[in-house]
């Protein structure tokens, strides 16, 4: 798939539902946490934070699909911490 090639949802929605969805990035939003924090490139893709703009963090992998260079899952997350321990 080429850069901009998407049918039916675009890069953002891509992204926001393939990679924002399991990303702590945006974990407490996403559990619905009250006065949780948005992930900052959301806030700033859905301009939340002024005008909306893609985030630089939002690229096409080389088969051209979406993906975002900042996500980080729950069991990458969970490892790292307990390399920390």
């Amino acid at each position: 798939m080429l850069p901009g090639s998407e049918t039916a949802k675009s890069m953002g929605e891509v992204i926001l539902s393939k990679w924002c969805e399991r990303c702590v990035n945006d974990a407490a939003f996403q559990a619905g946490m009250v006065g949780a924090p948005r992930c900052p490139l959301i806030e700033r893709a859905l301009g939340l934070d002024g005008p909306p703009r893609r985030p630089g963090e939002w690229r096409y992998s080389p088969s051209g699909e979406p993906q975002c260079s900042a996500f980080v899952s729950d069991i990458e997350r969970d490892f790292h911490l307990s390399d920390c321990a």
